[in-house]
């Protein structure tokens, strides 16, 4: 059946139990027809898609149902699931990063693990380390430690290890990268070098991270950026300076950048860090202040502060590094 006569249906059915609107409407806003997670909960047991059966959901929660009816929608999520196993199905990823991750209960830790480690499940078994991450109990941690065993759940295993600050996580990227046949060995590699970036950072002395408020009168370029870019960026900042922004600063600036948390339930205040440097530029003291926001996990906005000159020449020398 094709996703627009599952639609068709689906807003049928919807008519059929009194609700004027369709379901696209429901999901885009949640203060239509607030009482009809019941009928949510009924519709979502039908036979449709995995993907239509996402949407369906997804208007669900979107509706803040209470604990009972909240944990009956995470029991069928998972039937559709486990009905999926051996299906090379975007969708049931769709169910499982977004979903099931964000409204299971620490009592299906065991479920979802021996998901994980079942290989019928191919593709979709590194899904199961994001519910486990934000389980994130000493169960869960044990699950997610077997997983970096499994060539295409480690890469996601271990980021999840690194964003809980589980002890021995740096170890196991070693071991993983060892491994004959382990997938994904950029990403692993990329979570090794942030482990690496924080241990630098505990043993640092100095920090520049500052909750001191913006002077007026600063020039400012910006832009989003994924974490390659990251580092590009700052090293083209180096080159404009004299002293004061090295490579100490750009590890530390990497560090904190790290650190941010793109859970979007978190505070403000864990998406976003500030730095502020005395750097050397045209034979004076100049201030630079960096800002560092993240709320995706692979990308980052940058914005940099400074005197008027000083941003001119770091715009100038961005615009060679960066494509576009």
């Amino acid at each position: 059946m094709s996703f627009d006569e599952d639609k068709r249906q689906v807003d049928a059915w919807l008519r059929d139990k009194g609700i004027p609107h369709g379901i696209a409407y429901l999901c885009d806003d949640p203060g239509l027809c607030p009482d009809c997670v019941p009928d949510l909960l009924a519709l979502l047991r039908l036979p449709f898609s995995p993907n239509m059966r996402a949407i369906v959901a997804w208007a669900l929660f979107r509706r803040k149902p209470g604990m009972e009816e909240k944990q009956e929608a995470v029991e069928i999520l998972l039937t559709i699931i486990r009905q999926g196993r051996g299906q090379n199905d975007v969708s049931l990823e769709t169910l499982v990063l977004n979903e099931l991750a964000q409204n299971v209960e620490a009592d299906k830790v065991h479920e979802i693990g021996r998901m994980l480690l079942d290989e019928g499940y191919g593709e979709l078994r590194g899904c199961f380390t994001e519910p486990l991450r934000r389980i994130g109990n000493g169960e869960a941690i044990n699950y997610l430690c077997q997983a970096t065993k499994i060539p295409v759940a480690a890469s996601l295993a271990l980021s999840a290890l690194m964003r809980l600050r589980v002890e021995g996580t740096l170890e196991l990227c070693e071991e993983a990268l060892k491994q004959p046949g382990m997938l994904y060995k950029d990403a692993v590699k990329e979570t090794y070098r942030k482990l690496q970036r924080k241990l630098a950072k505990k043993r640092g002395t100095v920090s520049h991270v500052t909750n001191e408020p913006m002077p007026e009168g600063l020039e400012e370029w910006s832009a989003n950026l994924d974490c390659p870019d990251l580092a590009k960026v700052l090293r083209g900042i180096q080159k404009c300076v004299e002293g004061g922004f090295g490579k100490a600063e750009i590890a530390e600036v990497r560090a904190a950048a790290d650190e941010l948390s793109p859970e979007f339930e978190e505070s403000p205040e864990s998406q976003t860090v500030r730095l502020k440097f005395e750097v050397k530029f045209n034979g004076g003291d100049r201030e630079l202040w960096l800002e560092v926001f993240c709320d995706d996990e692979d990308a980052y906005d940058l914005y940099v502060f400074g005197h008027p000159t000083l941003i001119k020449e770091v715009e100038g020398v961005l615009k060679k590094i960066l494509p576009g």
